[in-house]
Formats: C-alpha cells, structure tokens, sequence
C-alpha cells in the first residue's frame, strides 16, 4: 500500500519514529522540531483507514505537543510510567503494521432509534473521522497567523470556535469509550459545531464563524457537520449520509495531498 508517510517511512518505521517521538515528549521535550515531526506523522495516521481502530485516542484529540504534554501530566506525574503507558497504547498499532491483526469490517448503517451502547458505537465510528476533519479546518485557519502581522479578530474567534468543537468531540469519543454517559453532552457537541460551521449567502453557502471558505474547505466543512449530525443523531440523518459526508471530505483532503492541490 502507497502512504504518504514523511521521508518515504514504511507503516513500521513511522510508528516506531512517532512512539520515539512521544516517549521524548513524556520527559518535557519541547522541541519544535519534535513539534512538527509529531503533526506531519499523526497527520497521515489519521489518514489511513486501516489503522482507525488501533489509534490511540490520545492522538487523535492531541493535536500537537503542546496538548499532549497537558494530556500526559495529568496521566502520570512520573516519566517512566508515561513512557510506559504510551508503549503499551502503541501495542495493538504495532500489531496492525506487523500483519498480526486485521482491521474491522464497520457497520455501514444504524436504524431506529439508538440504544446507548448504539449511540457509544456511532461516536467512536464517526468521531475520529470528526477530529481529522476539524484539524484540517484549523490547519487551513491558522495558516499564517505566525508571520507576525496583525491577528484579524474575526478569524481568531473562528478558530477559538473549532478548538472548542476539536475538545467537546474529543470528549465525546473519550466518554464513549470508556462507557460513561454521553446523552447530556451531544446536545452540547452539536450546539458548538453550529455556532462553529454556520451556513451563509456567500457563492460558497458555508463559512466558519463569518469567513469565507475555499473550495477545499467548504468541502471539508459540509462533511464535518454532517458527520456531527450523525453523531447526535438529530435531523434525520443516518450512516449512509454521513458515510456520503466522509466521502466528501476524503476527497477534499485526497485534492490537498495531490501534487496539483494547494
């Protein structure tokens, strides 16, 4: 299989390079290099549909090193059990890579209403496929922000949006997996992606907070709400629509990869 692994890794060196990668970030390394090198690996990860299962979800709603020194703190106050927690999160990924498992065959639809272990199931299908979506989102927003000029309020208020909506999903995903209750917090989830992804009368029809949008993420957008909705189960969508919405967005994020993308 053809991945996009920086430096041409194969599946094995990349998940060993992103474990080395974490484990130095459990000791408090801060260095940028180790930075960049984290979000160009889990960017790919995220990617790759046959690894979905075996992510950690700590990398799924870490978007960078930053988070994940405040995630693993909180974990342990120690170095060597973090580093100890992250090789054995590592483990069912390296069995994946190694040929040694295989990945699930994902249900394709949902009818009736939701039981809550239902409901659990349909955010851990979607939800990860929602924090990728929103990370390219912010990706996109926060191009440029660094080159020292002036922050322009209303982009900063759009990206202050979709980190709240990255943190609520990921909440979401890790109430769901460990089988807490999540009924109270759907309503929440969806309440912020509209405030977040909001339709306009611009030619485009979507916009975050009160930006326009370009084609790619226009895309991407309408993909990430209806897979929110999905999640929360309101306006009468169902898996075949938002499994359409994912489509939608792979192909917007496949057109960002391609040698003739942006």
């Amino acid at each position: 299989m053809a991945t996009d692994w920086p430096e041409g890794l194969s599946d094995e060196d990349a998940i060993e390079r992103l474990q080395s990668v974490l484990l130095q970030a459990c000791e408090g390394n801060k260095d940028l290099s180790l930075g960049r090198e984290y979000k160009a690996l889990r960017r790919t990860l995220l990617s790759r549909e046959d690894l979905a299962d075996v992510v950690p979800s700590y990398i799924r709603s870490q978007r960078d090193l930053a988070y994940f020194w405040s995630f693993i703190k909180a974990h342990d106050p120690q170095w060597e059990p973090r580093r100890q927690f992250i090789r054995e999160t590592f483990t069912p990924i390296f069995d994946r890579v190694e040929g040694r498992t295989r990945p699930p065959i994902r249900a394709a639809k949902w009818t009736g209403r939701r039981s809550p272990s239902e409901q659990a199931a349909v955010v851990i299908s979607l939800g990860y496929d929602t924090l990728a979506g929103i990370d390219l989102l912010l990706d996109e927003q926060e191009r440029g922000l660094h080159n020292g000029g002036p922050v322009d309020p209303d982009k900063a208020d759009a990206i202050g949006k979709l980190k709240a909506l990255h943190h609520e999903v990921g909440e979401l995903i890790r109430l769901a997996e460990a089988e807490q209750p999540i009924s109270e917090r759907l309503g929440a989830v969806q309440a912020l992606a509209r405030q977040a992804l909001c339709w306009t009368s611009s030619p485009a029809g979507f916009a975050v907070g009160a930006l326009p949008l370009t084609g790619f993420s226009t895309a991407l957008g309408v993909g990430v709400m209806y897979l929110v909705n999905a999640i929360c189960g309101k306006g009468g969508v169902e898996m075949g629509a938002a499994a359409a919405a994912a489509h939608m967005a792979s192909a917007a994020i496949s057109s960002q990869r391609s040698p003739g993308g942006r």
